[in-house]
This record gives structure tokens, C-alpha cells and sequence, in this order.
């Protein structure tokens, strides 16, 4: 801070962290070959590892900070820096979570700055960054000189790190954007495979129970198809569709690609497998269809029950 800054604004000294409250400095700075004029803004917070009670209102800090200018966003130039001494060995969890969930929530580009670099080598915590954390940058900084026996290690990197921020912040947001777009795809599968998970449970109990009412042959139809319409308004809980009753009875009318099965199943011996494969058939080509609705719909979209249902039909009358 103070080397970005040009002057000893902040507290500094070896051992504990010496930053007891977060902070905003302001100044107008020179950055580049260009020497272009910049203000700049640094908001500087408490280390995080300082105490749990302190961490947890400066993560709160941080959060508010961030969703603030990211709803008053003005279109200027907005990066956090996360430092991190290099004698650091890895990450806590909830470090690499911040970082992850902050900049794919509020898409500002995050830096990893090692500070104190005196060696070469590469430790174990930037092997878990480029494990953990691939899409963001690391940079690597000594702010001051450091003295050593028989001389001394020159400053660097500073003018790098603003240099960066200033003039590829574009890329950097590039690579953030895609980013959150991979996380969001894969946080969207996830999701699909698992509450395809519990709808097929819904079929499965469907169709035991189609089994257990197909001894009655004939008589056993209308009570299978009130089986299937029970479970298309399961599956559609088991996704996170709120569709009533008559919603289901309207759709499974769409939904009968069996239906010239049906008078099979007044054939005794064949009505318990044929009234299981029916259930399935009909629980599985509706999974089916609400799962590519899903992929093709925005959250939003698919909470217009209106809107679903006549894309359910369409995607229906395609098979």
C-alpha cells in the first residue's frame, strides 16, 4: 500500500498483521511508460487471519464493498488485490472460496500478489493456485528493498501491478467472464444430473406401483393413468416446477405416447409388464423433455409455469 501509495500511510512491521481497520486511500498517480494519470483508490482491509471474530466482519466488509460498486459501477477500472506473503504455505479453504464465489458474483478480476518475494522458486501455494484458482492472475511484488548480508535484493513489481490493472483489465475480465460461464455451465449440469436423480426415483416408485394394480387386468387402466399423472407432478417437484394436478392431466393428455398399449394391458400375464413398461415409457420420454426444456430456459423462464408448459408440449409433440 504505502509503495503504491509513494508515502507511509499505513502501518508496517514484522509479525503481526499491523492493518486494525479497513481503510480508503486516494491518489492521483502516474502509471505506465505513458506516465498517464490515473485516480486511484485503495481500499485497504484487515489481514484475514488475524482473529475469527475480525476475519468475519471484514469478509462482511469486503462483501458489502464489492456488491456496492458493483451496483454503482461507473465504469471505471475495478480489480481487488488479494496478498499474500510468499513465505505463506497454502490457502485455507475459505480463502479459495472467497476468491472463487466474490469474483464470479460481482465479475471484478482478482489479482493474487505474492509479496516478499526474495526467491525464485515456486512454493506450495502457488502450485494450489494454479490448481484451485487457474483463471486468476498471480503477480509477484517486493515493495521495498531488502537487505541482506553483503548487500541488498531491489524493489519490484509495484509499477507492474498497476501497470496491469490499469491497461489489461479488459483481459482480465475476459478471462474472468469465461470463467463464470464454465462455472455456471457446471454448476447447471450438476444440478440437471442431480434432480434428474430424483425424478427417475419418482419413476421407479411409479412404476412398482403400476405393478401392484396391474393384477386386475382392464380394470387396472384408469388407475395407471392416474399413477402417471401423480408422478409427472413428482417429477416436476423433483425438478423445481410448481405445477398443480390439473397442469399434469393437461400435459400427460400430450404426454400418451403409449396409449396404443393400453388394451394390452387387458391381456392377463402381460398387463404387469406392460403397465410397468407404460409407466416408464411415459415417465422417461417426460424426463426427457422437461430436462431439454430446462438446458434451453433461463432461471427465470422457468418459473413462468405458462410459458414451460407450452414449451413442454412443443418439446412433447417433437417426439
Amino acid at each position: 500500500m504505502n509503495a503504491v501509495i509513494g508515502s507511509k500511510v499505513a502501518p508496517t512491521g514484522i509479525g503481526a498483521p499491523k492493518t486494525k481497520q479497513n481503510k480508503v486511500y486516494e491518489k492521483i498517480l502516474g502509471i505506465g511508460d505513458s506516465n498517464e494519470w490515473f485516480k486511484v483508490s485503495l481500499f485497504d482491509t484487515v489481514g484475514l487471519e488475524i482473529d475469527s471474530s475480525i476475519t468475519t466482519n471484514t469478509l462482511k466488509d469486503i462483501k458489502k464493498f464489492m456488491e456496492e460498486s458493483y451496483r454503482n459501477s461507473d465504469g471505471s477500472i475495478q480489480v481487488v488485490w488479494f496478498c499474500v506473503s510468499q513465505c505463506c504455505s497454502r490457502f485455507e479453504s475459505y480463502e479459495v472460496a472467497l476468491i472463487r464465489d466474490l469474483s464470479i458474483t460481482y465479475e471484478i478480476p482478482f489479482v493474487i500478489v505474492i509479496t516478499q518475494c526474495i526467491g525464485d522458486s515456486q512454493g506450495e501455494l502457488e502450485k494450489q493456485i494454479a490448481e484451485d484458482l487457474p483463471e486468476v492472475i498471480v503477480h509477484h511484488v517486493l515493495a521495498e528493498p531488502y537487505t541482506v548480508r553483503g548487500g541488498s535484493i531491489p524493489a519490484f513489481g509495484v509499477d507492474d501491478l498497476l501497470s496491469l490493472t490499469a491497461y489489461q483489465h479488459d483481459k482480465l475480465r475476459v478471462r474472468l467472464l469465461e470463467a463464470k460461464i464454465d462455472a455456471l455451465t457446471f454448476r447447471r449440469e450438476k444440478r440437471i444430473e442431480e434432480l434428474t436423480r430424483r425424478a427417475r426415483m419418482c419413476i421407479t416408485k411409479s412404476s412398482e406401483a403400476a405393478k401392484k394394480i396391474a393384477f386386475i387386468p382392464g380394470a387396472c387402466i384408469p388407475f395407471v393413468h392416474g399413477i402417471c399423472i401423480k408422478m409427472l407432478v413428482e417429477i416436476n417437484q423433483a425438478l423445481g416446477i410448481n405445477s398443480s394436478k390439473d397442469a399434469a392431466e393437461e400435459v400427460f393428455t400430450s404426454a400418451l405416447l403409449g396409449i396404443i398399449a393400453t388394451p394390452v394391458m387387458v391381456v392377463p400375464l402381460l398387463s404387469i409388464p406392460v403397465a410397468q413398461a407404460y409407466v416408464e415409457t411415459i415417465g422417461e420420454t417426460y424426463l426427457d423433455c422437461l430436462v431439454n426444456v430446462i438446458e434451453k430456459s433461463s432461471d427465470a423462464e422457468l418459473k413462468d409455469i405458462t410459458l414451460l408448459s407450452k414449451r413442454i408440449k412443443e418439446e412433447l409433440r417433437r417426439k
